[in-house]
């Protein structure tokens, strides 16, 4: 008897080892899901924790969005994301290029905060257009220290048009 009822034990264990595979193999289809994991709690609870990705930046086209998540996968969808954190990207190419871009920002966390829209004007050349209503033109080169720059005069508010394009000249 003790025999049947621990070849029972096994073979339920055996299928929710099987069941959670699965369970974990549908949420893993999900280009958010980062990694998922399974913790038992006897006799009867099972938790399952979810490592998501979060989107950094979007593009719309007409009722097309697509995302660029934090490990840098561009996603497709119908659905919208939008939150006041995302930076809304100009075009199809600017989100394919935006990584670069971000990458660098990383560094000015009080200038990415700010930012609104990303207009890629050039490969390598961008418009940003930050939440006070001030347009910054980046040049082709060396965007630290342009960005070392704007974050001197960042805040001034007399400003709606800040050129860092030329360094000698702003």
């Amino acid at each position: 008897m003790a025999w049947i009822l621990q070849f029972i034990i096994y073979s339920f264990s055996f299928y929710l080892v099987i069941y959670k595979i699965n369970i974990k193999n549908k949420i893993l289809l999900s280009k958010w899901v980062e990694e998922v994991k399974f913790k038992k709690q006897f006799p009867n609870k099972l938790f399952i924790e979810i490592k998501e990705y979060y989107p950094i930046a979007y593009f719309r086209d007409n009722n097309n969005f697509t995302y660029l998540s934090n490990n840098f996968e561009i996603i497709s969808s119908n659905k919208n994301l939008i939150d006041s954190n995302l930076v809304k990207v100009s075009s199809y190419v600017g989100i394919v290029n935006f990584k670069n871009l971000f990458q660098e920002l990383v560094q000015f966390k009080n200038i990415l905060f700010k930012i609104t829209e990303a207009q890629m004007i050039a490969p390598k050349r961008w418009n940003l257009l930050l939440n006070n209503d001030v347009l910054v033109k980046l040049g082709y080169e060396d965007k630290l220290e342009q960005f070392k720059i704007l974050e001197k005069i960042i805040e001034n508010k007399e400003n709606s048009i800040i050129d860092l394009r030329n360094s000698n000249k702003i």
